[in-house]
């Protein structure tokens, strides 16, 4: 040793400290004393200095007393004097202590200074070298785990592989002798998926199910029903060893780790003696602990994947089902398709025009959205099968709720093939197919309710879509029908995917409260004559607040028929309202039946602050349409002037 030789040394030694204890590697031959020492006072000079982390000079005479009776811990005849020179880290831990020993003179200081320097830039040396080699371990350590989860979401390894992969190279790069992998089944307390190497082969884990018995394993109670790490190992800690009732004399130290949080356990993992050393260490603490979490999160993805294959079954058989409750009687396809159709009056090109109490009681609706269509796309392969699509939709509608059924989405229908007709230039062909068709559907199978109550209410829709409940609603079930009729198979793949998304977004662009969060951005546009319909972007703004006007034409319509339109909203409100009543919630105005009065009112406000800046804000963009906007300022006049008692006069 160079330092022996510099600082004049007769003799040196170097222990290494192993975290609980200090160990001096001695020849076999001499092993014949021991070689390890716990980490503090009571046993040699050494364990004493890495315990207090002092340099120490000592004489013969102060080899041994209370702090280290056992001296050297130096065999054979003992020298004069003795330097132990414990080797500090920069966070003051202690990584050797080294001895020098000299029977003659005493040590020079410059040369113990020297020495202590040295020692130092042994230790930096050491720490450096250390780190590179964990950082370096660690590095392909999770790589490897990486590449098994890789394998696993391509599928190449199954699950248990993965879990045997992730498990087995753990145990190697902590260097333990066992590893056991509890799964915690959720629904079942402490009943447990347990994946442990077999006798046979450590290279291959089995998986048993099967429950933790808490009256035998105390260890896994302590974990499982207490949320604490158990890192426990023979010697001074034996008595641990006695609370857990760990009896097989094989077992010299246990980690054992719980995964999740204290409100949730999702797993454990044991590990079992630590190979060449008798405990484990707080890195392998973190390391088990990841490879836990891993081997969880895996569990939880496949299970999260079995759980989607079977809500895609189930959602597939929901639709054939939804699908066979909308296809219309046979004797209704033949009726519709062997008489002729009634075609709408001459005057129905007009945004005012409505059906006739009589027209409604003949269930005409259905004749004219034909004729509509037809009118527009005449010839096309398309018509072909709209007729059993048009019957499919009026029975989507549903007949219990009083203002969103199918005569409702015929009002809408209406006015958009008017505003189609009137400025047919300005949308291509697909455009107005799409507009036409959403339309028709925009509300289907609406259940007479608000988004804000379906919320409320917890209703499975606002858990199933994160906003426009409804509307992303009847944008699904209008897919379905236009999966089952096949009216755009004759389209090309990307026409027919441009359809289907157009059609989405043009009904979602008929919630309320997403046209007033845009309405400010599209007053600015034309304000700012910014706006530009050739622009893809400006165009979806155009056809959103068409979609809306035409949602709301039942408001300028001949005052008669709005009365009566609007009061089959409210029949729809006032039961929201009741709901809400009952469940002790907030109720809006509007839905409160004994606010009846104030209905006049309401749709001045209604129309002041809805309505007509939605129409006006359409003129603005194609001046053609000023009609709407005319009709809705009529009937603006009207509500002003009106009192309740006269509406049913």
């Amino acid at each position: 040793m160079f330092l022996k030789s510099y600082t004049g040394a007769d003799d040196a030694r170097i222990y290494h400290n192993e975290g609980d204890c200090v160990v001096r590697y001695v020849k076999e031959q001499c092993n014949r004393h021991p070689t390890n020492w716990p980490v503090e006072p009571g046993t040699i000079v050494a364990a004493y200095a890495a315990h207090t982390r002092q340099t120490l000079y000592l004489e013969q005479k102060d080899f041994c007393n209370k702090n280290h009776p056992l001296g050297l811990g130096k065999p054979g005849k003992q020298p004069q004097r003795s330097v132990i020179l414990p080797m500090l880290t920069p966070n003051n831990r202690v990584l050797a202590i080294m001895e020098f020993d000299k029977d003659e003179t005493g040590f020079k200081e410059e040369k113990i200074h020297y020495a202590l320097a040295y020692g130092s830039w042994v230790t930096a040396a050491l720490i450096r070298k250390g780190i590179r080699e964990s950082l370096r371990d660690a590095k392909e350590y999770n790589a490897t785990i990486l590449n098994c989860l890789k394998c696993f979401l391509h599928e190449k390894l199954t699950l248990n592989q993965c879990i045997s992969a992730i498990m087995i190279t753990m145990r190697e790069f902590i260097r333990a002798e066992k590893v056991i992998f509890y799964h915690i089944i959720a629904d079942k307390k402490l009943d447990a998926d347990i994946y442990e190497a077999t006798s046979y082969n450590r290279d291959i884990f089995t998986k048993v199910s099967r429950k933790i018995d808490l009256r035998k394993d105390f260890l896994m109670k302590d974990v499982a029903e207490n949320h604490v790490v158990v890192n426990i190992h023979k010697g001074d800690e034996e008595q641990d060893f006695k609370k857990y009732n760990i009896t097989d004399p094989a077992i010299n130290s246990v980690l054992c780790v719980p995964i999740g949080n204290p409100k949730r356990l999702l797993g454990i993992v044991k590990v079992i003696n630590k190979v060449d050393h008798p405990m484990f260490f707080d890195i392998d603490l973190v390391n088990v602990s990841n490879a836990g979490m891993y081997c969880t999160s895996i569990i939880f993805y496949t299970a999260i994947g079995k759980q989607l294959d079977n809500t895609i079954t189930i959602a597939n058989k929901q639709k054939v089902t939804l699908t066979r409750h909308m296809i219309p009687c046979i004797h209704d396809i033949i009726q519709f398709r062997s008489r002729p159709i009634t075609k709408p009056p001459p005057y129905y090109l007009s945004f005012d025009w409505y059906p006739t109490k009589d027209e409604l009681s003949r269930d005409l609706l259905a004749d004219y959205v034909w004729w509509m269509f037809n009118d527009l796309f005449e010839g096309d392969v398309f018509m072909e099968k709209f007729d059993v699509f048009v019957l499919m939709c009026k029975k989507g509608y549903r007949k219990t709720s009083s203002y969103h059924n199918f005569e409702h989405a015929f009002c809408a229908t209406h006015c958009m093939f008017v505003i189609v007709r009137t400025c047919s230039q300005k949308f291509s062909y697909l455009e107005q197919m799409a507009l036409m068709c959403a339309m028709l559907c925009h509300d289907i199978d609406h259940p007479g309710n608000t988004n804000p109550f379906l919320k409320a209410s917890e209703h499975p829709l606002s858990k199933l879509y994160k906003f426009a409940f409804l509307e992303n609603h009847h944008s699904n079930v209008t897919r379905i029908l236009i999966n089952h009729c096949k009216i755009f198979d004759h389209l090309a793949p990307d026409d027919y995917k441009a359809m289907v998304d157009d059609m989405h977004r043009l009904i979602v662009a008929t919630d309320l409260a997403k046209h007033f969060r845009k309405k400010k951005y599209l007053d600015d546009l034309v304000k700012d004559k910014r706006f530009d319909d050739s622009l893809p972007a400006h165009k979806m703004h155009l056809k959103s607040i068409i979609m809306t006007t035409c949602d709301l034409s039942g408001q300028f319509k001949p005052f008669d028929r709005t009365r009566e339109i609007t009061f089959s909203l409210y029949i729809e409100l006032y039961k929201e309202g009741d709901w809400l009543k009952s469940k002790g919630l907030p109720v809006h105005s509007t839905l409160d039946r004994t606010r009846y009065l104030d209905i006049p009112q309401d749709q001045v406000n209604f129309l002041s602050m809805v309505v007509i800046p939605c129409v006006q804000l359409l003129v603005q963009m194609v001046p053609v349409l000023k009609d709407p906007y005319t009709l809705s300022c009529n009937n603006l006049d009207i509500w002003k002037r009106v009192s309740f008692s006269k509406l049913f006069h």
